[in-house]
């Protein structure tokens, strides 16, 4: 059913591809027992990794530090280049391990064996790809042989310049990975934090939703922001030394997917030149802006938001108009995923672009291709409860 492709289900039934199994607990230090779930992750080795992590986790004194290398495993596996692939590997074990650890804390560890089965066993399915974390850590080991690069995050306390935001993200659009990564080091090597510097990698992604004309394009969008999302993520809430490298990683998604589907010019400007929303209120800003979504209107609909920006209207008030029409949708849960990741990024971020996440916000909603029938539920609620009184 993907897409309006009509796929005949196989003739063997469902498949249990991974049994549950019983937690591994092998002798040895915590560091040591880490390094070896690590191996088995890296190597494919889905049931011992699996088994190795349920050992750890049932552990309470272990889980900080699992919770930890889960989310550095899943962020450094990324492929090199979405160019010319047909299998992908588009950031989403990143999302995974965020999954499985914020869900874990939530219901609580002891209790939450159904989701690392659901989610653990995936982490060390192939294809991996380690490859341009690898090239990181060789080039930073390079830059600082002292240490790696692995003090940076307790020694980089300076923020980009306005000015060094904005040619940061021209360039993450414009330049070839090599110009980027020369970029990165320059900015580490003058003190540049770690924060700024996944703030404003994280506007570039945002800057490939703005740039992105074709309803099928924005998955090559919408993918690096999700990914650098759960990244920057990860950098506010640990204390992992290997963070730097894991800029290189990011900034070079972005910038893959810029080039992909070359995005080296802006358009929002030439497409907002059309409307003209001044008489309107707040209020019917919003009322339009949910309207518009809905009728997959990315011009309009990117307009209205910018407008309402603009309008220096109340922001919360634009965040709940838009992730209820985000809830509208069914099937696909990017379009969930995009409007919490954006929000998350706005309330966090540092950098004077920060705005520009709340407008990539709606016009991925109104751009990404939808399923059939991925309002019915939604028209269903309306025609049945709100007005068949």
């Amino acid at each position: 059913m993907m897409k309006g492709f009509d796929v005949p289900p196989p003739d063997y039934g469902p498949v249990v591809w991974n049994d549950d199994q019983e937690p591994i607990v092998e002798s040895g230090t915590l560091e040591e027992r880490l390094h070896q779930y690590t191996i088995a992750t890296m190597s494919g080795n889905v049931k011992r990794a699996y088994g190795l992590f349920l050992g750890l986790a049932s552990e309470e004194s272990a889980r900080p530090a699992l919770r930890d290398q889960l989310r550095f495993l899943g962020v450094i596996d990324v492929q090199d280049t979405i160019a010319g692939r047909k299998a992908r590997n588009t950031g989403h074990k990143s999302i995974r391990a965020r999954a499985v650890t914020d869900l874990a804390d939530f219901i609580g560890w002891d209790r939450s064996h159904g989701v690392f089965y659901a989610g653990m066993p995936d982490m060390a399915v192939g294809p991996l790809y380690y490859s341009i974390y690898d090239a990181a850590c060789v080039l930073l080991n390079e830059v600082f042989p002292e240490d790696g690069g692995r003090n940076l995050r307790q020694t980089n306390e300076l923020p980009l310049t306005q000015d060094e935001s904005e040619e940061m993200v021209r360039l993450l659009m414009e330049a070839d990975g090599e110009t980027i990564w020369d970029l990165l080091t320059t900015h580490l090597r003058h003190g540049k934090s770690i924060k700024s510097l996944g703030d404003t990698i994280q506007i570039g992604a945002c800057e490939l939703i703005l740039r992105t004309t074709e309803p099928k394009q924005f998955t090559n969008a919408q993918h690096p922001f999700d990914y650098c999302n759960t990244a920057n993520d990860w950098f506010r809430t640990s204390d992992n030394p290997n963070q730097a490298r894991v800029l290189y990683v990011m900034a070079n998604f972005v910038n893959d997917s810029a080039r992909t589907c070359k995005l080296f010019n802006p358009v929002i400007d030439q497409e907002i030149a059309g409307f003209d929303f001044s008489s309107r209120s707040p209020q019917e800003l919003l009322t339009e802006l949910d309207e518009a979504i809905l009728a997959l209107d990315i011009q309009r609909t990117t307009a209205l938001a910018d407008a309402y920006l603009k309008s220096g209207a109340n922001r919360k008030d634009y965040m709940a108009t838009v992730a209820v029409t985000a809830c509208k949708f069914q099937d696909d849960p990017h379009n969930q995923k995009i409007t919490h990741s954006t929000f998350e990024e706005y309330l966090n971020h540092s950098t004077h672009m920060r705005d520009q996440l709340l407008l990539a916000t709606a016009r991925q909603l109104a751009g990404w291709v939808k399923m059939p029938g991925e309002r019915d539920c939604y028209a269903r609620f309306m025609k049945e409860w709100m007005h068949n009184s």
